[in-house]
């Protein structure tokens, strides 16, 4: 998807991901292991940012990840889509 954007232009994607996406990212969801490794906090706080109860055991994969900052976002990410279970 964003392959060969600068950095800048990724965030942004993100940002806009997060702001107007909903709860549906099917793509990013399914695609998460491609994620280039500097956007991957990127990718797992988008995620989480969908409330989506469906997106928990994907972000959960990174709960053992060898950066702790990756293990931190995706522990927040996992709560915040288990917490849309409820919405």
């Amino acid at each position: 998807m964003l392959r060969k954007r600068s950095i800048h232009v990724k965030e942004d994607a993100y940002e806009l991901m997060r702001l107007y996406s909903g709860r549906r990212l099917e793509q990013l969801a399914e695609r998460i292991g491609e994620v280039e490794p500097q956007m991957l906090r990127e990718a797992l706080d988008t995620l989480g940012c969908t409330f989506n109860p469906e997106y928990a055991p994907i972000v959960e994969r990174f709960l053992e990840h060898e950066d702790p900052v990756i293990r931190s976002t995706a522990r927040e990410a996992s709560e915040n889509c288990r917490a849309g279970k409820g919405l």
